[in-house]
């Protein structure tokens, strides 16, 4: 992973150079396999924020509302499981998981956030199964065995 940064860094230090000798946006772009509108706009940058605009920033976002001790009790808190706080069915969804950060911490996120949290905590998002934990599967293989081919003949 290292050499890829080099590779970065070494692509930075050249558009610099580029920049300064007046080449052209073109010719940076060949050389430097850019498209010569992401060079204008690293031109423009750089000529009002030196060669700090170089430098490649992460994208920006919102801070996350729970600190890293409340992220951590939040991983416990699930490990518990779902019947813990009064839910029927041993599953966590968003909304659940929302519905807990509500209750232990007071803070309300959107259902659509919940993911980033739960990646932040590593779990991983899981399609549940389309079968009522309820059912005994004596019953259910009694069911498909015998009494659904019986319907089906009649």
């Amino acid at each position: 992973m290292s050499y890829i940064n080099e590779l970065k860094s070494f692509k930075r230090s050249v558009l610099k150079r580029l920049i300064d000798t007046g080449e052209s946006d073109t010719t940076i772009a060949d050389i430097l396999e850019f498209s010569v509108s992401w060079v204008k706009q690293l031109r423009r940058l750089y000529a009002i924020e030196g060669a700090a605009a170089l430098i490649p920033q992460k994208p920006g976002g919102s801070v996350c509302r729970l600190s890293v001790t409340q992220l951590d009790t939040l991983s416990s808190t699930l490990g518990k499981g779902a019947e813990f706080y009064g839910l029927e069915g041993a599953f966590w969804d968003r909304k659940r998981v929302k519905y807990v950060i509500e209750q232990e911490f007071g803070v309300v996120y959107d259902v659509e956030h919940i993911s980033d949290i739960l990646k932040r905590i590593n779990y991983t998002l899981q399609v549940p199964r389309k079968r009522d934990y309820r059912q005994s599967p004596e019953k259910v293989a009694i069911w498909e065995n015998e009494t659904l081919p019986e319907i089906k003949k009649s």
